[in-house]
């Protein structure tokens, strides 16, 4: 019984299973990794203006496949400023955003 209780929290507690698994051939990785990346520095960020709430904390962003673009839920002009810091992080990652 010890042995399969070691064994499960082995399984558990590896590396390779808590990170998210990429898919060597997919060509559009290295966009999805810095899209990732992006949104979590955006959220990482102190909001400048917290009279407008906490737009930095709630900024996501994603690929779309279908379309060839990066979609995100910026549409507030309060959102813009967290956009921004967005779109600087993509270029800086070799994505500039249009």
């Amino acid at each position: 019984m010890r042995k399969r209780l070691a064994l499960a929290l082995t399984i558990i507690a590896s590396p390779a299973l808590a990170q998210p698994q990429t898919n060597p051939t997919d060509p559009n990785a290295a966009l999805k990794s810095a899209v990732r990346a992006c949104v979590r520095h955006v959220r990482n960020m102190p909001n400048p203006n917290p009279v407008y709430g906490d737009s930095y904390k709630h900024f996501d962003a994603f690929y779309n496949p279908a379309s060839g673009r990066v979609e995100n839920n910026a549409f507030l002009n309060v959102d813009q400023q967290a956009l921004y810091v967005f779109r600087e992080c993509m270029a800086e990652h070799n994505y500039p955003l249009k």
